[in-house]
């Protein structure tokens, strides 16, 4: 039993706090004689793995980092008045305090757990007492994105890098070419029969995102229609809204010329617009649906350096590399070879990256697998 120095109390930290957060703690008052003699050893042991002390902040020593992080106005006192406080670690708490660590009786295993942050996955996926915990340090700074790296756990949005897997969700950019060669009649249904172009589209779109719906609930879909110009007609949709997307699809109609370079980049003005209203929540596929009668004949007006610049950009923001899906309507040999070209061109860009590297070059019956 000691006597716990009146600056000092502590409380576990909780899961999900944000910066600001004002959490309530008594706090003991040394000139009013509130000093509390406590069995120190059993309640760390209590809290366990990642819990934090609280102490008064020092202006002449206070910082973040070698187990401290300052918190302003972030507790409240036993009047209700907001205080700013230093959240430190078990081992950096008995240092700052002078007193030998009680707990170093304990087990090496458990005296080492009080040093690791005790964030858990809540995943859904795990039941309660199995949950993954966090891998980084007790009062770790937030991880950035590439702290954890594609098929190798995941970075949480709150920061925290955990080691466990889990399905991440695809946000689905559907690119549909509504050019006017799209109205010719070459395009074949699975069973054979030769429809328009612009018609084996709809059918495609609309089984990719019926498919989405039965198998993938959590991802959700976005379609840019273009011919010479570009046209969002619907962001960030998830399979349930099926039926108004279906609506959206069948009101496509053919017209107008084909320039890819225009698609491509509104799909990425599309998908970073999606990536800062979910920030890290999903992985990026492009399906782009298409004769490959692309009329692009500038320099800036070809597709390939267009598709370079999107995936730049997403690198540059830190974000895992696209998959990109093209989808061939119609029967035009020049056409089928621009869009296997975009295809290589992702892999190119990332070789060893594995979800790049599932891009491919299909016919519209592939399109939903």
């Amino acid at each position: 039993t000691m006597a716990v120095p009146a600056q000092a109390y502590f409380q576990r930290a909780t899961l999900n706090s944000q910066e600001g957060e004002v959490r309530t703690v008594v706090l003991q008052d040394a000139d009013a004689g509130i000093i509390e003699a406590l069995s120190c050893d059993s309640i760390c042991s209590q809290y366990g793995r990642g819990h934090v002390h609280l102490m008064k902040c020092d202006p002449q020593s206070c910082q973040d980092g070698d187990g401290a992080k300052h918190r302003d106005n972030c507790y409240k006192d036993v009047n209700g008045r907001l205080v700013s406080l230093d959240e430190v670690s078990h081992v950096e708490f008995w240092r700052r305090a002078g007193f030998r660590d009680p707990c170093l009786e304990l087990t090496q295993e458990v005296q080492e757990s009080f040093m690791k942050c005790g964030a858990r996955c809540m995943s859904d996926e795990h039941q309660l007492s199995n949950s993954s915990e966090c891998l980084s340090h007790v009062l770790h700074a937030e991880c950035g994105l590439s702290a954890g790296p594609y098929g190798q756990g995941f970075i949480s949005e709150s920061g925290h890098y955990f080691g466990c897997q889990h399905y991440r969700a695809i946000h689905h950019v559907l690119v549909a070419d509504i050019s006017q060669s799209m109205g010719s009649v070459d395009a074949e249904t699975e069973n054979g029969e030769v429809i328009e172009r612009i018609e084996a589209l709809k059918m495609a779109c609309l089984k990719y995102i019926s498919e989405r719906n039965i198998i993938y609930p959590l991802d959700f879909l976005s379609l840019i229609a273009f011919n010479d110009n570009t046209s969002p007609i619907f962001s960030g949709c998830f399979p349930r809204d099926e039926e108004y997307m279906e609506r959206s699809v069948n009101d496509l109609q053919a017209g107008g010329r084909t320039f890819f370079y225009k698609a491509i980049a509104e799909a990425g003005h599309v998908i970073e617009a999606m990536e800062n209203e979910r920030p890290g929540q999903s992985d990026c596929a492009i399906i782009f649906f298409s004769d490959g009668e692309d009329l692009g004949r500038e320099p800036n007006e070809l597709a390939l350096p267009a598709l370079q610049d999107l995936l730049k950009a997403r690198k540059s923001r830190g974000q895992h590399n696209i998959q990109l899906r093209t989808i061939l309507l119609g029967q035009s040999p020049n056409g089928a070879q621009r869009l296997r070209e975009m295809v290589e061109e992702v892999k190119r860009f990332a070789p060893d990256d594995e979800f790049s590297g599932a891009s491919s070059f299909g016919n519209p019956q592939d399109a939903a697998q």
